[in-house]
């Protein structure tokens, strides 16, 4: 090893005793020396280093914290791999590390690196509510040192800040980007996959569909939808389509449909698939429904319709009138595609078969809900005694009355006295339509 590269390891050695020495009394100069005598210079660097980070962890941790390093200062040699260590340092605190980290930024020898950025914001982006300000803090300063921030470490802090629900803060970061205000490596459209989750939790779907419609162009506009293409994640895009639908958008979610598809990098989940279906099913576009039911099968794997999906069809062909439709989806749901019906599956059906005048459907789907153990609520109760009443099966009607307070212990709502008032009316019994009015008026009374 040349002379002068071991003089300076050396050196190096000698300010890291220099510095250990008022924090650590058991070492001595002389006893660091001879602990390095025989061994290679590398061996002697690297145990000056951890000295000195071991001394610093401990500075750090005392009673005045950053103040105990102030003293010695100038004999720390201060380094990217030695801030670093320190940095990791799971014995010390998120605060701790940042007091460390603002010291040596002012220090006149020393200017941080992206690296050591980067691992300050992994650890207080870990702790986003805590360290809100100090995250935007850091962000601002990368401009004054000149430090270009990668897309991984932007993603990072855009995620601390949504997850702590500091929309308005992703925002101003991205801002900054956009602006030049801070630097990165590269801007790429996931980043602005958490920014558009935040957008519409915030409701600002608007600003989220501009964004997202853009990222679309831009991505196509540079690769014809390539595999080169990069468009917002699977999350994102279900988010933005629930946002949509709750919002009523429905040119606005057809446009975000249309436009994932002609990208052919169409990124949504089985979640994604059961939006759409459900969405555009109760909006009255069946056939696209049904044909993207049709694709998921055709790709099975993780793309198989789930519960969920035959929920979302089943309840859409109800509601749309198409029961004899509905029952067949019910059959192939139990029969083929390894799901278990559940209430919800029951009631939909049940409710759809009462509508339509399909009585005898309802009881007999209502009999093997029974039978697999599912409790029935007032609802379907409900639906069941005004489709056997709108059929004039008034003795049918009075026994599932009977059966649902005395036998299932199910409480009676006021809905279900006005189907059962109601319905002995138009039955040619207003006497007793009259009485239960009457019981139910004194019931209410006396409440």
């Amino acid at each position: 090893m040349p002379h002068g590269q071991r003089g300076r390891r050396i050196a190096l050695l000698h300010h890291s005793v220099a510095f250990l020495a008022p924090f650590c009394s058991r070492f001595s100069f002389a006893t660091a020396v001879k602990a390095s005598g025989g061994a290679e210079v590398g061996t002697a660097s690297k145990l000056g280093n951890l000295l000195v980070v071991a001394s610093i962890a401990k500075a750090l941790s005392r009673p005045g914290g950053i103040h105990s390093l102030e003293k010695y200062g100038d004999s720390i040699p201060l380094s990217e791999d030695l801030v670093l260590q320190v940095l990791r340092r799971g014995s010390l605190d998120a605060s701790k590390k940042l007091d460390f980290f603002r010291w040596c930024s002012v220090r006149p020898n020393y200017k941080h690196t992206a690296g050591t950025y980067s691992q300050m914001f992994k650890t207080i982006c870990f702790l986003p509510h805590q360290h809100h300000d100090d995250i935007l803090e850091l962000v601002a300063s990368t401009k004054r040192d000149g430090v270009v921030l990668d897309s991984s470490t932007l993603k990072l802090i855009l995620d601390g800040l949504i997850r702590s629900g500091k929309f308005d803060s992703a925002l101003e970061v991205l801002g900054y980007v956009e602006r030049g205000l801070i630097s990165t490596s590269c801007l790429s459209p996931d980043i602005y996959s958490p920014v558009l989750v935040a957008l519409v939790r915030k409701n600002q779907i608007s600003i989220a569909l501009s964004i997202f419609l853009k990222l679309l162009d831009s991505s196509s506009s540079s690769s014809m939808g390539g595999k080169n293409a990069v468009i917002p994640d699977a999350i994102a895009c279900n988010e933005l389509l629930v946002g949509l639908k709750k919002a009523g958008m429905k040119d606005e979610f057809r446009q975000v449909f249309n436009k994932l598809r002609e990208t052919k990098l169409y990124p949504l989940d089985r979640y994604g698939y059961n939006i759409c279906i459900h969405t555009l099913g109760c909006w009255g576009d069946l056939s696209t429904a049904l044909s993207l039911f049709k694709e998921m099968k055709e790709k099975s794997g993780s793309f198989d319709p789930d519960l969920c999906t035959y929920n979302s069809l089943i309840h859409v062909l109800c509601m749309l009138g198409k029961v004899k439709d509905a029952l067949i989806v019910w059959e192939e749901l139990k029969a083929s595609s390894g799901q278990e019906p559940d209430s919800f599956t029951y009631r939909i059906l049940i409710q759809g078969c009462s509508k339509s005048y399909r009585i005898n459907d309802a009881m007999n789907i209502f009999g093997e809900m029974q039978y697999n153990g599912i409790q029935a609520e007032t609802v379907v109760y409900n639906s069941l005694l005004d489709g056997l009443l709108k059929s004039r099966k008034l003795t049918e009607a009075c026994n599932l009355f009977e059966k649902m307070v005395d036998d299932d212990g199910v409480r009676a709502s006021c809905w279900t006295y006005n189907i059962l008032i109601d319905g002995l009316y138009k039955n040619g019994r207003p006497e007793a339509a009259y009485t239960m009015f009457s019981d139910l008026k004194r019931k209410g009374e006396s409440a």
